[in-house]
């Protein structure tokens, strides 16, 4: 998890991550980011990653901005 920065990922491959252990922020999903600031994510995938309960993918309380970002099976 992420906080008190603003996040700037760019050019990046987030695939086949989990979150499924009850040791982990598994309860929260998210388990390819997990943030809680402000983020820009730009020219990224999300393929396949999955959280045993929330979002697969991101799990945010701050705004998160995308360009050219592709989501996929999440």
């Amino acid at each position: 998890a992420i906080s008190g920065s603003e996040l700037d990922i760019k050019n990046s491959l987030f695939s086949e991550n989990n979150a499924t252990s009850s040791y982990s922020y598994s309860e929260y999903g998210g388990w390819a980011i997990s943030v809680s600031t402000n983020a820009l994510i730009t020219n990224s995938i999300f393929y396949k990653n999955f959280s045993s309960n929330y979002g697969g993918a991101i799990n945010s309380t701050g705004d998160i901005s995308l360009i050219n970002t592709v989501f996929s099976e999440n």
